[in-house]
């Protein structure tokens, strides 16, 4: 503070008290950017960002307040401008992305901007480990899509940094029952409202340990599970007609599931008001 007050002072050169400024401001956009990483669900950070940029950076600004827009409203592409909104969003993070991503993120297979910022990443689970503290603190990450997780389960299960994650995509990772039994035993997914598990080798143990972590409390906002491509899958199935969702059936294979440990929201599924297929994961 003091050597900005002394860079202030107005008996130095205008070029040397525009310098300090400069970099004043960009010391203060990193500070607020990392108070956005720590605090993915504080809202009004991103709004305080986006007014900031707004006039030397205005499409980055749009950009924020278009996506926060869009996460407020439910998705309608008979909307004019939702419609509008979602396609410039979707323009403007094609072509910025990389460069607006954190340098620690920018060659992972994807990186996903929501409500402005980096929130999902595809990463390799031994990767993710091993730069945790580094990764969680570039940008408030919410989603992960892991690769390579098959025997590291157990040790994912102990990272702190799970407990703001939202949704786990742990499709194609040949992951077995006793993979499953690992992850459920952690503290630190109370946040979790999505999970994927398809295209793996669990049966019904699998399903049943994640049964039992629900009925214990650890996955206490777990609301959809994906088991496709599994020997087992209990969870219900949409039906369509002529693409669209027009109704839910159950399995026979949720109903014993439930009969032995009573009601798990995450086996069902609701038609959505549009009969569009539903977003990939829990924004």
């Amino acid at each position: 503070m003091n050597q900005w007050k002394e860079h202030s002072d107005p008996r130095q050169p205008p070029l040397v008290r525009l310098a300090a400024k400069l970099e004043n401001d960009l010391l203060s956009m990193q500070e607020l950017e990392a108070k956005i990483a720590a605090n993915p669900d504080d809202e009004q950070l991103r709004i305080d960002y986006a007014t900031a940029l707004q006039f030397d950076s205005p499409v980055r600004s749009e950009f924020v307040l278009d996506q926060l827009w869009l996460r407020r409203h439910t998705r309608n592409p008979l909307d004019v401008e939702w419609l509008e909104r979602n396609n410039r969003s979707r323009a403007v993070a094609y072509q910025f992305g990389k460069e607006w991503a954190p340098p620690i993120l920018r060659d992972l297979p994807l990186i996903e901007f929501r409500g402005g910022f980096v929130e999902k990443i595809q990463i390799d689970t031994l990767l993710l480990l091993e730069q945790s503290d580094v990764i969680f603190a570039s940008a408030p990450i919410r989603h992960l899509a892991l690769t390579g997780a098959k025997g590291l389960t157990a040790r994912l299960a102990g990272l702190s940094r799970l407990e703001r994650v939202r949704s786990l995509d742990f499709s194609f990772n040949d992951l077995g029952d006793d993979d499953i039994a690992a992850l459920c035993t952690s503290a630190y997914l109370e946040q979790l409202r999505w999970l994927a598990l398809g295209g793996n080798r669990i049966t019904r143990r699998g399903a049943e340990e994640l049964a039992r972590a629900s009925r214990a409390g650890r996955l206490p906002l777990l609301q959809e599970v994906i088991l496709r491509g599994n020997p087992f899958d209990p969870t219900d199935r949409f039906v369509l007609d002529h693409g669209l969702i027009i109704d839910v059936e159950r399995t026979e294979a949720g109903e014993a599931l439930e009969a032995k440990f009573e009601r798990l929201p995450w086996l069902h599924l609701t038609v959505p008001k549009d009969g569009l297929p539903p977003a990939s994961d829990w924004s």
